[in-house]
């Protein structure tokens, strides 16, 4: 048996399961652009580790977790400055079938092009933004890019 299986941290869990990030920045997305402050979200330890990251960037106002008509949910308020949000879209970069790793160095050179944008990546201390990953000198799989 040549399959080896890429585990997951217990501390840092590595959240590649793209169908729930894919979940999460399409219905974020699909917000965006019809301007609602309240959002709502299945709620599941993946969706909530994803949002803490975007809360702790500054994307997301305030989450809060609800149950409403007996479901789990997560309530997501968007930061908005002057009517207008933090970001503009949320783009998947890895999927399931294409996994982008990173290393510090590549990292390095790829925050001077980026500009305001913020990369979330995977590591194995947690969901880092690229300017804590490049502090931490750590590289790992590329989440998603908020621009």
């Amino acid at each position: 048996m040549g399959l080896k299986s890429v585990g997951s941290n217990p501390t840092s869990p590595n959240i590649i399961n793209n169908k729930i990030n894919n979940y999460v920045i399409t219905k974020l997305n699909l917000n965006l652009s019809k301007n609602t402050i309240n959002n709502y979200f299945i709620f599941s330890k993946n969706n909530l580790l994803f949002l803490k990251m975007l809360y702790s960037l500054g994307c997301i106002f305030r989450y809060k977790i609800i149950f409403l008509k007996g479901r789990k949910l997560i309530k997501v308020n968007i930061f908005y400055y002057k009517y207008k949000p933090f970001y503009k879209n949320i783009k998947l970069i890895s999927t399931p079938s294409k996994i982008f790793y990173i290393t510090n160095k590549a990292l390095n050179v790829l925050a001077k092009s980026i500009n305001s944008s913020t990369l979330l990546i995977s590591t194995n201390k947690g969901i880092l933004s690229h300017n804590s990953a490049i502090k931490c000198k750590t590289g790992g799989i590329v989440l998603c890019i908020l621009s």
